[in-house]
């Protein structure tokens, strides 16, 4: 009789803590996963943050956490970790009460883009391991959320191109309007004394002085054609397009001009193509090269007419526009030769060295970009 006792009593005992394990295990159960910082380059490393936290009197005796993104970001390790259509992070806890757990894991960037961890998959059990609970939440990171931005393109190698951009531009510069104001920066050695801020100097302790805008107008602008020649797209060579881009935008921002992106490729998150409106500073500059890093090639492009004409809708003999394209058949070339017309056009064809030979665009200076890899 003992014996039939303490078996239902077992019994009894073993399905009250199933059910209280079914109501509670997830209560006060806190799964983040974050990026540790919102954005990196290319080629670089970084990390996410895991965080579990039980915030309850009663242990988590196994937690299986789940979470996935998109591939181009390469754990480092490789422990745990699958590579199908995403890249999926499987861990198991045990996880006692008002404990707090923290792992990190780095990671490779290894291609550009833009990266989330939408949700996270938990599993869990009773304490006997009996009966098996599971719960799919949206991810609680603060910054769930992370961009890679695009790799230096060879300097050395745009440097005649920005060089002569530079050059004719300054060519059409007219003198500083000294009563247009447009901001204050460090002083520097070859500034005249009539410009010193007097009172932002007072007030920082360092020498400051006006900056004045100049009278010439318009902006350079950088059009990015992604739109393939054929069928068959070459990542390789849209991928250093937008290298090109990105590097060009920082060398002009660099020498204070406003710069101003047009291009057909896609945004992953709002669809919508990929555009920036003029501006300068490094604020801008952070802005155009998290535009860059959210073009989703998969997503297709929009027909390059539209981009073309957005910029002739939009332009001033003094603008400078710079066309990064891997587009080296002649089915454009007319929207090419229109773009030259009003003011100065500089193309760099984007190729592979068997390319061949490239279209003559009348009015436009043409570089040849060879990709090897």
């Amino acid at each position: 009789m003992k014996m039939i006792l303490s078996a239902a009593c077992a019994l009894l005992l073993f399905y009250i803590q199933r059910y209280i394990y079914k109501r509670i295990w997830k209560k006060n159960l806190g799964v983040t996963v974050s990026f540790v910082t919102p954005f990196a380059v290319e080629g670089e490393n970084s990390a996410l943050s895991e965080v579990i936290e039980n915030k309850k009197a009663f242990p988590v005796p196994v937690l299986r956490v789940k979470f996935s993104f998109a591939r181009g970001l390469s754990l480092t390790g490789g422990e745990n970790v699958t590579r199908s259509d995403k890249v999926y992070k499987n861990d198991i806890f045990s996880v006692m009460p008002y404990m707090r757990i923290i792992r990190t894991h780095e990671f490779l960037c290894e291609k550009r883009g833009f990266y989330t961890v939408d949700s996270v998959s938990l599993t869990s059990s009773d304490l006997l391991m009996s009966a098996k609970f599971t719960d799919v939440r949206p991810n609680g990171g603060q910054c769930a959320e992370f961009s890679v931005y695009p790799a230096r393109a060879d300097v050395a190698r745009l440097l005649p191109v920005f060089s002569k951009i530079m050059g004719q531009r300054e060519a059409k510069a007219q003198q500083p309007d000294p009563f247009a104001f447009r901001g204050i920066r460090d002083y520097a050695p070859f500034d005249p004394m009539r410009d010193i801020n007097w009172k932002a100097t007072a007030k920082t302790g360092d020498l400051k002085v006006n900056v004045h805008a100049s009278t010439r107008a318009g902006e350079v602008r950088l059009a990015l054609d992604l739109e393939p020649d054929s069928d068959w797209a070459d990542n390789g060579v849209r991928e250093e397009e937008i290298r090109i881009a990105a590097t060009l935008a920082s060398l002009f921002v660099q020498k204070g001009e406003e710069v101003s992106l047009a291009s057909n490729g896609r945004d992953i998150v709002t669809q919508a193509s990929a555009n920036m409106k003029s501006g300068c500073g490094p604020g801008h500059l952070t802005a155009m090269k998290e535009t860059l890093a959210r073009i989703d090639l998969e997503k297709g492009c929009a027909p390059f007419q539209k981009t073309a004409q957005r910029l002739l809708d939009n332009v001033g003999e003094k603008q400078e526009t710079v066309l990064i394209t891997g587009a080296k058949g002649t089915a454009k070339t007319a929207f090419y030769e229109q773009l030259a017309r009003p003011g100065g056009l500089h193309i760099i064809f984007v190729v592979r060295p068997d390319a061949g030979a490239l279209p003559e665009i009348r009015e436009a200076n043409v570089t040849r970009w060879e990709v090897h890899y």
